[in-house]
């Protein structure tokens, strides 16, 4: 797993699905996968460039996580 300087709600939504999940690091993005699908991509920088990145990513995780157990 690749430390996020920016993602600490990001790790955070991660862990509370249950699911397995695993952010890997790109050239200048982070790719975050929930149960091997690409759920979101983050800028692998100290500070998003878009401060709304986080949030929007969280949400993304979210719904994936919900499509998943729902599919259960």
């Amino acid at each position: 797993m690749t430390a996020i300087k920016h993602g600490d709600r990001v790790v955070k939504t991660l862990e509370e699905t249950g699911l397995p999940w695993d952010i890997e690091q790109g050239r200048g993005h982070l790719k975050i996968r929930l149960s091997g699908h690409l759920v979101g991509v983050m800028t692998a920088g100290s500070k998003p460039a878009d401060p709304r990145a986080e949030k929007n990513v969280v949400s993304q995780i979210r719904r994936k996580a919900a499509e998943l157990k729902e599919q259960s």
